[in-house]
């Protein structure tokens, strides 16, 4: 089931994938599925966007995205901004609106 949540874009980042720590993955891919297992997505490999985002409560927390200009340019423009961000979904082109 997805959940939809206010949250502030505070900041972009980029960075290779293979660079992250094992902990950081974990933290990132890990989700519920829906009968209640934990389960992990695959992360994209290469280049990747960091989003650094606050949701209204002032919870801190990232997300990470497959890198593409088009993304990034969005992303870096859109910095200050509040979105609507879908939790609860592997379609990462409606996870962000």
């Amino acid at each position: 089931m997805a959940i939809t949540k206010k949250v502030r874009l505070l900041e972009v980042f980029t960075a290779r994938a293979s660079s992250f720590s094992e902990d950081f993955v974990e933290y990132d891919t890990a989700f519920i599925a829906n009968d209640g297992r934990k389960i992990n997505y695959t992360l994209p490999t290469g280049k990747v966007i960091i989003l650094l985002l606050k949701d209204v409560n002032g919870v801190i927390f990232t997300t990470i995205r497959r890198f593409t200009e088009r993304k990034y340019t969005f992303y870096m423009q859109s910095r200050g901004k509040e979105f609507d961000l879908l939790f609860g979904t592997n379609d990462e082109d409606k996870a962000f609106s």
